[in-house]
């Protein structure tokens, strides 16, 4: 079997099989180690990516006999981490919102595996999945991304080295990977977090508010021209980027995955749809290519929905050519129309774009 024909394998093993989207809308709570007595009984289609979750999960099945199989219900004991007081958790669906009864404080159903506490799965893609978890090694509470491998016989030493660039890189407001293992099926990157995520907003609410939109691209623009600085390119996800409280804009995996994902040789975990022309075609990143997916990712934030939704490499192209010919009548900023021109030559720097959204921010705000 050859690299593409275990690339697919994956893809369907992973695509609808994995933990399903649940209550994404939710706004995070503060951040805080929750304190768990797990006795779970999970149902048997239950599968989280990476070999540790599938073999350490307890499954049940609640049929029994030819009578109709009852609905699926996950029991769990959770101590509150504010008030300390232990109590049964029952709950038809994983990581759902539930409140303490002594106290009135509310936290996610968890689910404890042999390596981390899962409480929140925050993204999902072919290959890539993304949950908020407590490192049960390390005490960290943050977020784990998992990359599920195509081939079980490699191993994390063959990445170490990328991890460990990226570890040590001095970028304000990039988080970078803290602690990473491997299982039989997949790898585990745990870095920090941030309170709002804007792939949950944008699928919750749509567009930005235009207080604000403007100066997220603006410090997403410093953050990767810093990361530039190291040769440091990627495509751009709204994943990749969250807010502090305090408006703070971080970024995340972007630069990270791209070059994992290459060392892997995977090239279907990121939808063409987020790629530059060249990007879609060759697979290599460069400043340019990065520029034109901010250009996807900023028109996604300013009007609520993405430009391009086409997988196949020649619709795609008829769909961003006819996009580019429209594009006056679909009232975004022109500049970000330099950042989307078919041509590498003819799109800004981030030094430019960084301007161009400083000036619009201070626009937005008259």
């Amino acid at each position: 079997m050859n690299n593409s024909d275990n690339q697919e394998q994956v893809k369907k093993n992973t695509r609808g099989d994995l933990l399903k989207r649940l209550d994404l809308h939710t706004t995070l709570p503060p951040l805080q180690r929750r304190k768990t007595q797990l006795d779970m009984m999970l149902p048997n289609s239950l599968r989280l990516p990476g070999q540790e979750t599938r073999n350490n999960i307890e499954r049940f099945n609640t049929s029994e006999g030819d009578a109709p199989q009852a609905e699926e219900l996950y029991q769990i004991y959770i101590t509150c981490a504010q008030c300390e007081g232990t109590n049964l958790f029952k709950t038809k669906t994983l990581f759902e919102k539930v409140k303490c009864p002594n106290c009135s404080s509310q936290f996610r159903v968890p689910v404890e595996t042999e390596k981390f506490i899962y409480d929140k799965h925050i993204y999902e893609s072919d290959f890539i999945n993304i949950f908020r978890a407590q490192n049960k090694e390390t005490d960290f509470y943050g977020d784990v991304v998992v990359y599920e491998k195509i081939d079980t016989s490699a191993s994390l030493s063959n990445l170490k080295d990328i991890l460990t660039d990226y570890a040590v890189l001095e970028v304000n407001n990039y988080l970078s990977p803290l602690h990473y293992t491997e299982d039989d099926g997949a790898y585990y990157i745990s870095r920090e977090n941030a309170s709002y995520r804007m792939n949950l907003y944008l699928s919750k609410f749509g567009a930005l508010p235009k207080e604000q939109v403007a100066q997220v691209l603006s410090q997403i623009c410093q953050i990767a021209e810093d990361l530039s600085d190291h040769s440091c390119y990627g495509a751009f996800l709204a994943s990749d980027v969250m807010l502090t409280v305090d408006g703070t804009t971080k970024l995340c995996d972007y630069g990270l995955r791209e070059s994992l994902l290459s060392r892997m040789k995977i090239n279907k975990a990121i939808p063409p749809y987020f790629l530059a022309p060249e990007a879609v075609l060759n697979k290599v990143h460069t400043r340019a290519s990065a520029v034109y997916s901010l250009g996807i990712l900023a028109i996604a934030f300013i009007s609520g929905e993405y430009p391009f939704l086409e997988n196949n490499p020649h619709n795609l192209l008829i769909e961003r050519i006819t996009y580019l010919e429209e594009f006056k009548d679909k009232n975004l900023p022109a500049f970000v129309r330099l950042m989307i021109d078919q041509d590498p030559e003819n799109r800004p720097n981030f030094s430019k774009c960084r301007e161009y959204f400083s000036r619009l921010h201070r626009q937005n705000l008259r």
